[in-house]
């Protein structure tokens, strides 16, 4: 048996001396190890050991190789591959599927060393893949050596997918996907049913002839601090998988993985209930803004000042008329605001001037009060809700619910360093479930549940379309973490190429947002249907009450819009009984003392005549 150390002796390969980063994987055909035992790079004229960090690869030395470079028939490749054949064909026709799958066999040079019966047995349709492919037949003795025009060799173009007809055709993939709506619609088995990424690799499978399987995961998964990812890029990368169905295209992914295209365009948003109407207790302040307010108040204290020290000039603090100047200067202002009645004492008639200028502004305050008042009534605002990221974080008092699942958004959000994203992170309310938070968002008052935004269509869609002509809850158009979608493959993968290919013809028709378009109506009929068999839930009723008000003219002056105006009066009622209790107390309590007193005169009279 030839040594493949001999073997390299051999072979006079000439490489262009421009190409010195071209590199020389040495392969071993021992089954028990078919990977890659040596790398060495050209350096000069000889090569030196290049470490690799692919995991289970046993190394060995080898001594550096003295090559010839004076010919430039080999210049435009990155990597030579350099295989001894086993005499098992089996084997060789395993090996050559890995060769070709951690290769990229539109760039590289494949040198296949072997008897010649071994070769003619070999795949040729797959052995042409390369772009250069050199077979020399060791049916010579060890001691001769090949001259490289002798070699049967011949230059393959880089593979054209439009040109070179289809490598897909025949092919067995196992992809791996994620568990979202719209992308993968499960059945009660937990099997692949529907979804936009189905119906696309079903419909790519049916042109480009090839099969495929799809494991289902939780996640498109994260890099680990080893290097390694979890979930579905974890498989795309150790090999259980030879796709990822569909990936965010992020500088670290573009790394560790060969992306395709894109095919769509990706954003978090967040989704509530739909504002009501109803009036709030705060518009007893709300017709006014906070420095009218102001203003009012502190004229209001001028006012009660002023005609305080008029009335009380030149009276004594323990004197009646005192407290009863004070009394006056605080209820007089009071009560020409409100509109009421005032009964002036003699001296404070002399200042009707000070006194008819402030019920003049008070007139106009208490008319512009009154009037905004009753539209607030008639026709009352809808609450306030938040429309962007910047008004949900100036409003702590919302509860921000995150359909949770190991995706891109959330751990480019968890990694984030803007203020405004982190605050908003921190706040966040985890639920596993995203049917539940789109459900906590539609019943609770003051909750949003921020999702993919396709993906808080579909749920919404699924679980509360009553109606088709009216959408039953707000989505925000403000986009989070805007991201663009595609395929991953291993590092390396033959087939990105073509899959980016159909990728972009796939987008560029208008099928993806056709198909989702698709998958949203399917999801809109099954969840009415499921909705209409279940007229009893809290889902049927809520909505049903949606729809109903939705489609009633709209009525002014209603009862519950008058609610907390009753309640005002009410507490108004209780004050001024309260108040007219305590006068009677204090009336009561005065004609008992003067009673005693006149009873005390009384006996003193008597005690004194006797």
């Amino acid at each position: 048996m030839i040594k493949p150390l001999i073997i390299m002796g051999i072979l006079l390969i000439e490489i262009a001396s421009e190409n010195k980063n071209t590199e020389v994987l040495i392969l071993s055909w021992n089954s028990q190890n078919s990977r890659i035992i040596n790398s060495i790079r050209a350096t000069s004229s000889i090569f030196t050991e290049h470490t690799h960090d692919q995991p289970n690869v046993n190394y060995r030395n080898i001594s550096p190789i003295q090559i010839q470079r004076n010919n430039s028939l080999f210049s435009g490749f990155s990597k030579l591959y350099i295989w001894r054949l086993s005499e098992d064909p089996e084997f060789n026709e395993k090996f050559l599927s890995e060769l070709i799958t951690i290769s990229k066999p539109s760039r590289d040079c494949a040198i296949f060393v072997g008897p010649s019966a071994v070769l003619s047995k070999l795949d040729q349709s797959r052995r042409q893949k390369f772009k250069f492919e050199i077979v020399v037949p060791l049916d010579t003795s060890e001691s001769q050596k090949f001259d490289i025009t002798n070699v049967n060799s011949r230059i393959i173009p880089g593979i054209n997918f439009l040109d070179s007809g289809n490598i897909l055709s025949g092919k067995h993939f196992k992809i791996a996907c994620v568990n979202a709506l719209p992308v993968s619609i499960l059945n009660q088995d937990g099997h692949l049913c529907g979804g936009m990424l189905h119906w696309f690799y079903k419909h790519a499978s049916e042109n480009l002839n090839f099969t495929y399987t799809i494991k289902i995961l939780p996640g498109s998964g994260q890099k680990l601090a080893n290097g390694t990812w979890t979930l579905m890029l974890g498989d795309v990368q150790n090999g259980k998988a030879d796709i990822g169905c569909v990936a965010a295209l992020l500088t670290d992914r573009y790394k560790e993985f060969d992306m395709t295209s894109y095919l769509y365009e990706l954003s978090g948003e967040f989704l509530m209930a739909l504002p009501d109407t109803s009036v709030n207790p705060k518009v007893l302040l709300t017709p006014f803004n906070p420095d009218v307010w102001i203003v009012f108040l502190v004229s209001l204290c001028i006012a009660t000042s002023l005609l305080f020290f008029i009335l009380a000039r030149n009276l004594k603090v323990g004197d009646r008329k005192y407290f009863a100047s004070l009394y006056i200067a605080v209820s007089s202002p009071i009560a020409m605001f409100a509109q009421q009645s005032v009964t002036l004492t003699r001296r404070a008639r002399k200042f009707l001037p000070l006194l008819g200028l402030w019920l003049f502004y008070s007139l106009i305050m208490s008319t512009a009060y009154k009037s905004k008042m009753f539209i607030s009534i008639a026709f009352p605002r809808l609450e306030e809700f938040p429309k962007n990221l910047l008004q949900l974080a100036k409003m702590p008092d919302w509860k921000i619910s995150y359909g949770y699942w190991p995706s891109a958004m959330f751990y480019e959000w968890k990694a984030s360093t803007n203020p405004l994203e982190k605050s908003l992170f921190d706040r966040l309310v985890m639920e596993p479930d995203r049917t539940k938070c789109i459900l906590e968002a539609f019943f609770s008052p003051k909750t949003v549940c921020i999702e993919y935004g396709i993906t808080l269509i579909s749920l919404a869609a699924k679980n509360l379309s009553l109606r088709a002509n009216f959408d039953s809850v707000l989505i925000s158009k403000s986009r989070i973490f805007q991201m663009w979608v595609g395929t991953a493959f291993p590092k390396g993968s033959l087939y990105r190429d073509k899959f980016s290919e159909v990728v972009s013809k796939y987008r560029e028709s208008g099928l993806v947002w056709k198909t989702i378009g698709d998958v949203y109506n399917n999801l809109r009929v099954t969840g009415r249907e499921w909705l209409l068999q279940s007229k009893y839930s809290d889902v049927y009723q809520k909505l049903d009450k949606i729809f109903i008000n939705l489609n009633q003219p709209f009525q002014s002056l209603r009862l519950q819009n008058l609610t907390v105006f009753f309640i005002f009066h009410l507490i108004c009622c209780m004050v001024s009984l309260a108040c007219f209790l305590i006068e009677i107390c204090l009336m009561i309590s005065r004609t008992a003392r003067r009673f005693r007193e006149v009873v005390t005169e009384t006996t003193s009279e008597h005690t004194g005549s006797a």
